[in-house]
């Protein structure tokens, strides 16, 4: 992601907090926070700036552990030991990032960077997508965005402006970026790895790129004449379903898999999964020429999930 094998540039590489930092330090607009190990001092920034709502999260960028939304100090002071034991069962690095709750929307934009033939960095957009969550701040949906529309014409001159200022100069990052009415873009995080997902093959489908083979071209270029899939702009959602254990409803299962939109379903989810499968994180793909079928099939997941789809969620 960033200058070579340079070990004091790893933590742009790898920590939010430092990259609000380095963002801050150029001119380019970040979140307000503070990067802490002592809940003392996070509390003590967050009385010096009166903001209503905080976001607490992990500093290290990639930790499977969901940042918290806090109002006022008591709620600081609640979710922090809880997420300190989370963020050590994943990580060295126990550092939090106490800062203001990101404004509007969030968004990934995903981009790769190769040495241009001028020798300097050449960043490439590859894919844009617009996260939703609920109102307890967990991830419900995110959608694929049309790369020509106003709004990510915005998102991507700001995501450039971050590249060159953490010193992007070869390879994938996936970029978290807040954007909200009347504000301007915001990063949340950003990781330099290349990211599997289970919507790959519908990505590869709607816009006739190639996640990996694209971190690939950005240190070997490729091989002359290489097909390139046709895109079909295809609409893609991947519709997210907070954490449960306890298997997934056999009945309702055959009705989700069976939806004309799914092109894809984690795996606690799938034909043949046992009741003991822990559906973690499981995730719908939904893909389709009509908007309207996609948006169809998103509320019969919901309602099938109000059903009873988790039978862990019955009284």
């Amino acid at each position: 992601m960033s200058r070579g094998s340079d070990p004091g540039a790893a933590p742009l590489r790898r920590d939010h907090g430092v990259q609000a930092a380095a963002l801050a330090r150029a001119g380019v607009p970040a979140l307000r926070g503070v990067r802490t190990t002592s809940l003392a001092e996070a509390l003590r920034w967050a009385a010096e700036h009166s903001l209503g709502d905080y976001l607490l999260a992990p500093a290290a960028a990639g930790v499977p552990v969901e940042a918290v939304v806090c109002s006022h100090a008591s709620g600081i002071g609640s979710a922090w030991p809880a997420m300190r034991r989370a963020v050590a069962r994943h990580s060295d690095d126990h550092h939090l990032v106490l800062s203001e709750r990101p404004p509007g929307r969030e968004f990934v934009v995903n981009t790769v960077t190769r040495i241009g033939l001028d020798g300097l960095p050449e960043h490439t957009v590859t894919d844009l997508w617009a996260r939703t969550h609920t109102p307890d701040g967990l991830p419900a949906r995110t959608d694929l965005l049309d790369r020509h529309a106003p709004l990510t014409r915005a998102l991507t001159r700001y995501t450039l402006r971050v590249l060159d200022t953490l010193g992007v100069v070869c390879g994938p990052v996936s970029s978290r970026v807040a954007f909200g009415a009347g504000r301007t873009p915001v990063l949340v995080g950003a990781l330099a790895v290349p990211g599997a997902s289970l919507a790959d093959d519908a990505l590869r489908a709607a816009t006739g790129r190639d996640r990996f083979a694209d971190a690939l071209d950005a240190v070997l270029a490729p091989a002359p004449g290489r097909p390139v899939p046709a895109p079909t702009g295809r609409h893609v959602v991947r519709v997210h379903f907070r954490p449960r254990a306890g298997g997934v409803d056999p009945s309702l299962g055959r009705v989700l898999r069976g939806l004309p939109t799914v092109v894809a379903v984690s795996t606690g989810l799938r034909a043949g999964a046992s009741a003991t499968d822990t559906p973690i994180g499981a995730e719908v793909v939904l893909s389709g020429g009509e908007p309207r079928a996609v948006e169809a099939d998103y509320r019969v997941l919901r309602a099938l999930e109000r059903e009873g789809l988790f039978p862990a969620d019955r009284p």
